[in-house]
């Protein structure tokens, strides 16, 4: 009756004429008129509410009218329009464009209209959306006002975009008054039954009468009226309100919510109740009628709006209760609305088919509604020629070597996707890697898919090697051509190549026109040049066989927004394409209901088909070829999937029913690469030649001249091995079977699978407490609570060694052990580090370039390194910010801190975090590495004494550079303070200068100060210099604190500083000492060291910081295996390069295992076997030259360092050290991040380093110390 009263009002108001935008029923506003002054009266605000465009000022000039200023001219309503007048003494004609955007406009119907009046030939088109008018022409004449009108519909509220656009020739003149949008009433539905009332709690004043609405704690889980107008960024459904509720983020129980309402007298029959439900954090919906209840629809995230529906029955007429129940966690928020009773034929809850009898299989798989026969089952195997040359054997189900196609025919898949790179070779014929996939290599795998009776997906990339959302480089041939150069040859290799492929009698059914082409395509990031590219493509295509399927393909499905954007401006292009394809893997691209949603607006909208081209999971954590995985990481990564073969089916067949449920446009899904598994090669060094040789790996060293940024730098094996639906031995998994069991599901015998990982986390002093139960996962997806009881004693040894990580075992009642990661960190003095909670006013961000309002809190967790919330930033125009937060009230004492940073397109980049503490300001260097690849720079030993710090990144790029920061942590490290020590800020992590630089001082102030001692004092102060003085020294190494112990602390820092940098003093003492001289080299020209080599990096870095040299001129012997004298005289100069001077062992005790003294390690060796346990240096001593093993160089690794660098892995169990008697330094080593296990989860501790290795335990060393 509402909505009656309320369109009948704005008929009348409509018939007479009279302009409103808003009129007021039942004490509510509700708007008429949409557009903002669109009567052009606020002459104040004209040219802010509207974006009002000409070719020429001058020539074709625009401006507001006052009607009073011209006696003869018959106004509109209001005082004043808008006019326009085009030179006569022009001979072109001219654009004229007036713009708005309407924000949060709600779904419905509507009508753009506009009075004009003019003379001479103009022409004028409307623009709603998507929808256009035709050309009108304005030509009735003077005072002749007309008014022209546009017809849209908005499918799903949000912001539409309504643009004018006037063609007018010299001479035209027009004015335009009056611009308004409309809501055209929508037709009152009739319901025979009894329905629900005020369903769409539109009617504020009997909600609370028309529902009874209840809470366990009003205070605590707050259900509340809300206004969609409230909120700009909230995706409206029908009407303008809706029933808001949350749960208090300080509450430790759940809370629950309902809202009642009994309908009167509903008729027998069957029923359908729904409500749409929108919301997050830990949100559930329960619908009830009757005694029946649904299942409990959980909260997808926002804006994410799902209809929950219950079908119910009813033998007679009689009064139903009905009840909307809402189960909130802690922090828990949500929407509903559109609540609807309709019988069930009239209902559009799905309908239940028959549900298919599953058959017996190695993993439960439930089926797929409604999936047909002819739905893509595809798997790209883009990579496999390469593997095969590379030795790599595929194996049937029976465990036998057979081709992979007819393999994967075996297991249900129906379609083959292959890459084509233009030409992935430099100059002498080495391939770039990746599978080295030219059109040679499609052929060769397109035949053997077409023979074993499938179809084949060609994806061009039109460049010479990896083409995604972050590079599209045009291929080398094309580098300089022109647009219309570049469109031919898009032409022109497109139909010759699609050519070729059909003359080899490949079966192609589809081909893609580039690839995750959503930010450029073939060097082009213009969408006009883009969408022309596009064309050519298609042109060459049709032109061979018009039945072809043609596919664009995109990614990044959960940015809002994103799809429909890119589909509209194919659309306004007219760029020829059948299907829209997407990118989704799981833990990077959101939901999958997201997913769904986006691909059915771009089907819906357009008529296009739409697919998923590439999609994975992983099955273990294993990494099998020494090559970092791509997933699972730490952080930016959501995992919903157990990681298994049976994560792996439920995965795959998921993101099928989400094509699935689009509709009939839903054409089907591909595997990305399931075949790329480890090459058979046994050691590491043996693996990479493989890469290199048969561009089995995601690329080889030969890319860099190509992508020097990413291949350059990263370029190795598959970082895909634990995503594959093979083993590492070839073997199908089980997985690679789900596409068979799409139709009708599968089942096996169920069994536990797998325990939830627990991680605990809880800052120094602070009570552990571990959780009393622990999820078990069985493989049919249900799953059972364990009572655990924990290792106390393992809990208390934790607590009592303070910051690290620890590994926590339990027992179940069945023996059965688990485990907890017990990480306990130093308490972070920053507030809102991670930025999770929304107070932000302790956080300052300064703009200190022209631009600003370009940074802010952005909710993401792809994006956040930890949480969900992060500092994001990106613009258009140079970026110059700082973000920085003070802390107070500090304890005198020396301060660590630290923050992430991640991104990309920063060019002439400055970045670094720092620390100021009064006058004084500490830097450390960053910068962006690409998406999800962190920085975390780190500043030690900060003085703070007045208790002020403060803390931030300064980021200063040019435009477009991208990237989020998170994460700051500022603490109080265990350093005491040294009254003599110059400040402290010296920095580690990622980037920074670890060197610190002191003046010299004469010798003098240190002798006078021992001259004027006790003969006493002075023999016992030599005794302990002579005794445990270090054998080398630099002079710049300042460990002044352990020096003011050793001398019993009655010289000054100056004086100690004396005796450090000056010789003399000590030989005066009759002590010797040998002053170590670390020569930089700055150009490596090693014969033996290429620039491609895998150490390359470490080694350049090592010869700079004249920490290492070659063993000649021409060689450094990078694979030769390290003997004592290079690894001590590796470790000492590390140690001195970082000032440590603390000795364990005094000289003399040394001097009886290192007896040569001609030796020319001697005096390394002699430093070195100082901090060293008597038993290590024993058995280092025993081996003389030979090479050391990794176990026993992992304990001089723990010695040196006493066992107290921050560890920065979790707990790996290797199964070959459990009986080595150095079981503890090497698990620390690991750590740290000094040693790295084998690819075969193993240590290997009877193995020697190489040189080579040694330069990356240099690097890492010099970075922790």
């Amino acid at each position: 009756m509402r909505r009656r009263i309320t369109y009948l009002l704005m008929l009348c108001l409509c018939l007479t004429g009279i302009p409103v935008d808003k009129i007021v029923v039942y004490g509510q506003e509700v708007v008429t008129n949409y557009i903002t002054n669109g009567g052009f009266e606020d002459d104040a605000t004209i040219w802010t509410d509207w974006t009002i465009m000409t070719q020429s000022w001058a020539d074709a000039n625009v401006k507001s009218f006052k009607y009073n200023t011209d006696s003869y001219i018959q106004g509109k309503e209001g005082e004043q329009a808008i006019t326009y007048w085009v030179n006569d003494q022009q001979v072109n004609s001219y654009e004229i464009s007036l713009e708005q955007t309407i924000q949060g406009l709600p779904k419905g119907e509507y009508t753009l209209s506009a009075y004009i009046m003019g003379e001479k030939s103009a022409t004028l088109q409307l623009s709603a959306g998507t929808t256009t008018s035709s050309a009108l022409a304005i030509n009735k004449g003077y005072n002749t006002w007309e008014r022209v009108e546009l017809s849209f519909e908005v499918e799903q509220a949000g912001d539409i975009p309504i643009k004018l656009t006037i063609a007018a020739t010299p001479g035209a003149y027009s004015y335009i008054d009056d611009i308004r949008v409309e809501a055209i009433p929508a037709k009152e539905e009739e319901t025979d039954a009894p329905s629900i009332v005020n369903g769409g709690f539109e009617e504020s004043s009997t909600l609370w009468s028309d529902w009874k609405i209840d809470t366990t704690d009003w205070n605590k889980a707050k259900p509340e009226e809300f206004a969609y107008a409230s909120n700009a960024d909230i995706l409206a459904r029908e009407g303008q309100q809706c029933i808001k509720y949350w749960i208090d983020s300080s509450e430790i129980v759940s809370h629950t919510i309902t809202l009642q309402q009994t309908v009167k007298d509903l008729p027998a029959g069957k029923y359908t109740l729904s409500v749409y439900s929108m919301g997050g954090d830990g949100g559930k919906v329960i619908l009830n009628a009757l005694d029946e209840s649904g299942e409990a629809a959980a909260t997808q995230g926002w804006n994410i709006w799902e209809k929950v529906y219950l079908v119910f029955e009813t033998t007679e007429t009689k009064d139903v209760p009905i009840q909307i129940t809402i189960e909130g966690s802690p922090n828990a928020y949500g929407y509903i609305d559109e609540v609807s009773l309709k019988t069930y034929e009239d209902s559009d809850v799905p309908k239940p088919d028959e549900k298919p009898i599953p058959e017996q299989g190695d993993l439960f798989i439930d089926y797929v509604p409604g999936i047909s026969d002819d739905f893509i089952r595809g798997m790209d195997i883009s990579s496999l020629i390469a593997l095969e040359e590379s030795g790599v054997q595929f194996y049937n189900k029976a465990g036998n070597v057979q081709d992979i196609c007819k393999t994967l025919k075996e297991s249900g898949t129906n379609y083959v996707r292959v890459r084509v790179w233009n030409n992935p070779y430099d100059a002498n014929g080495n391939g770039y890697g990746g599978g080295n996939n030219d059109l040679a290599k499609a052929i060769q795998i397109g035949k053997r898919a077409t023979q074993a009776g499938m179809k084949v997906l060609v994806d061009f990339h039109y460049s010479d090697f990896w083409a995604d959302p972050a590079k599209q480089k045009a291929p080398k041939a094309w580098e300089s051509y022109s647009l219309e150069e570049k469109k031919l040859a898009v032409y022109e290799y497109t139909k010759t190549s699609l050519q070729a492929l059909l003359a080899a009698g490949v079966d192609v059914g589809m081909i893609q026109v580039g690839n995750e082409t959503t930010n450029g395509f073939c060097g082009e990031t213009d969408w006009a040049n883009m969408c022309a590219l596009f064309n050519e493509g298609s042109r060459a295509i049709r032109e061979i066989d018009a039945n072809i399927l043609i596919a664009l393909h995109f990614t990044n499905p959960e940015t809002s927004g994103k799809y429909a954007k890119i589909a509209k401006t194919l659309n306004e292009y007219n760029v020829d394409y059948d299907v829209f394809a997407s990118s989704y893997y799981p833990f990077w691209h959101g939901t999958l209901s997201n997913l769904t949603s986006v691909l059915k607006n771009v089907a819906d909208t357009y008529g296009k088909k739409v697919m998923v081209a590439e999609t994975s999971y992983v099955y273990t954590k294993e990494d099998t070829d020494g090559h970092e995985n791509s997933a699972p990481k730490e952080s930016g990564q959501d995992l919903n999937y157990e990681i298994s073969a049976q994560g792996q089916a439920n995965s795959l067949r998921d993101v099928a029913e989400a094509v699935v449920n689009v509709g009939e446009a839903g054409i089907g899904i591909f595997y990305w690469e399931p075949a790329w598994i480890t090459v058979p090669q046994i050691t590491l060094e043996e693996r990479k030649e493989t890469w290199e040789r048969y561009g089995s790996g995601w690329a080889s060293s030969y890319a860099k001249e190509y992508d020097p940024e990413d291949a350059g730098v990263w370029y190795g094996g598959s970082s895909w091995d634990n995503q594959a639906l093979f083993d590492k031995e070839g073997k199908p998994l089980p997985s690679l079977y789900t596409y068979s069991y799409l139709k009708n599901g599968a089942v096996t015998d169920r069994k536990l699978t797998s325990y939830e990982t627990l991680s605990v986390a809880a800052e120094v002093g602070a009570e552990i407490v571990l959780p009393e139960a622990i999820k078990g996962f069985f493989n049919d997806g249900t799953q059972e609570t364990f009572n655990v009881t924990w290792d106390e004693a393992a809990i208390a040894v934790a607590k009592e060694k303070g910051a690290g990580t620890y590994e926590i075992t339990g027992t179940l009642i069945d023996g059965a052990q688990v485990k907890c990661q017990l990480v306990i960190r130093p308490k972070n003095l920053v507030l809102n580090p991670s930025f999770e909670q929304s107070d932000h006013s302790m956080w300052k961000i300064d703009y200190l370039g022209e631009s600003s309002d370009y940074v802010g809190y952005q909710n993401k967790a792809s994006d956040a390194k930890t949480g969900n919330y992060s500092v994001h930033f990106w613009n258009d125009e140079a970026i110059n910010f700082t973000v920085e937060q003070t802390l107070t009230g500090l304890e005198k004492g020396y301060y660590d801190f630290s923050a992430s940073l991640q991104g990309g397109d920063c060019n002439n980049s400055e970045m670094t975090i720092y620390a100021k503490v009064g006058d004084k300001t500490y830097k450390a260097e960053t910068g962006v590495k690409g998406w999800a690849n962190w920085n975390t720079p780190t500043i030690k030993d900060i003085l703070v004494e007045q208790g002020t710090l403060t803390i931030g990144i300064a980021i200063k790029c040019d435009a477009n550079g991208w990237g989020t920061i998170d994460d700051f942590v500022c603490y109080l490290n265990s350093k005491e303070i040294d009254t003599g020590n110059n400040g402290g800020g010296s920095t580690g992590g990622d980037s920074g200068d670890t060197t610190q630089t002191t003046s010299s001082t004469s010798s003098n102030s240190f002798l006078n100060a021992y001259n004027n001692l006790s003969t006493s004092k002075q023999e016992e102060i030599t005794q302990k210099l002579s005794k445990y003085m270090p054998y080398t020294l630099l002079q710049t190494s300042q460990d002044l604190k352990w020096l003011d112990e050793l001398t019993g602390s009655i010289f000054t820092t100056e004086q100690l500083k004396a005796l450090l940098t000056d010789p003399k003093a000590l030989e005066k003492m009759g002590i010797t000492l040998n002053y170590v001289t670390l020569t930089p080299i700055k150009e490596m020209n090693f014969k033996d060291v290429a620039n491609t080599h895998w150490a390359y990096g470490n080694i350049e870095k090592a010869l700079q910081l004249g920490l290492a040299r070659g063993m000649d001129e021409e060689n450094f012997a990078p694979n030769q295996a390290l003997g004592v004298a290079d690894a001590f005289t590796f470790l000492d100069r590390v140690l001195l390069l970082n000032g440590q001077m603390k000795t364990k062992l005094s000289r003399d005790v040394v001097s009886q295992y290192w007896t040569d003294k001609t030796n020319w390690s001697y005096a390394h060796k002699m430093s070195i076997g100082s901090k060293l346990s008597e038993k290590t240096l024993k058995e280092v001593a025993a081996l003389q030259e030979k090479p050391l093993s990794r176990e026993l160089f992992a304990q001089v690794l723990y010695e040196i360092t006493e066992g107290k660098l921050e560890i920065v892995n979790e707990i790996t169990t290797f199964t070959d050290i459990e009986e080595s008697p150095y079981k503890e330094a090497i698990v620390y080593c690991n750590q740290v991040g000094l040693l790295k296990g084998m690819n075969n989860g193993k240590m290997a501790p009877d193995k020697t380093l190489t040189r080579a290795e040694m330069m990356i335990v240099l690097s890492k060393l010099n970075e922790l110390l």
